[in-house]
């Protein structure tokens, strides 16, 4: 049986699961994530104002940058955290919570964690995800922005102005 070839995809789809989620496919298994690559790269274009698509598990016309898959990275990241908020709301978390949310009994004390205070956890990494992705595409926009003239030794010295040097 052949090896499976490592796409551009596949690359992304393990490195978001190591490193963003830490390791765990609890929540998003490798096919979860890489099918959501595949099929999500609109939300890539219209941030960051650009023309991938996929094929054949790559992203064409020319692969991504590394500034590029950060900011698609953030954007996973930002719906991950958001559906799992979700699905705690739903009660259909992995996460046992159960009815109670305080126990006393002599001097002992068990208090667990409500629905809603794990959602709000969830729905805070996701706003922070949001701020660092935002961060991340207004970088990335102002790198690309072609300059809207030329001075000095890389213009053209006909068009080049300087101001004097006043000191008073």
């Amino acid at each position: 049986m052949a090896a499976t070839p490592i796409t551009q995809i596949s690359q992304l789809a393990s490195g978001i699961i190591e490193y963003s989620l830490g390791g765990s496919t609890t929540h998003a298994p490798f096919l979860y994530v890489s099918g959501w690559l595949d099929t999500n790269i609109g939300k890539l274009n219209t941030s960051i104002y650009t023309s991938f698509y996929t094929e054949s598990g790559l992203f064409m016309p020319s692969g991504l940058m590394p500034e590029e898959a950060s900011i698609y990275t953030s954007l996973f990241v930002q719906g991950y955290y958001k559906k799992i908020a979700q699905n705690v709301l739903l009660g259909i978390s992995s996460s046992s919570v159960s009815d109670f949310s305080m126990i006393k009994e002599g001097d002992s004390v068990v208090q667990r964690t409500s629905k809603q205070q794990i959602a709000r956890g969830y729905t805070e990494m996701a706003a922070a995800e949001k701020e660092e992705g935002d961060r991340l595409i207004y970088q990335y926009q102002i790198n690309a922005a072609a300059p809207l003239q030329v001075a000095g030794e890389d213009g053209n010295d006909t068009y080049y102005y300087s101001t004097p040097d006043i000191t008073v």
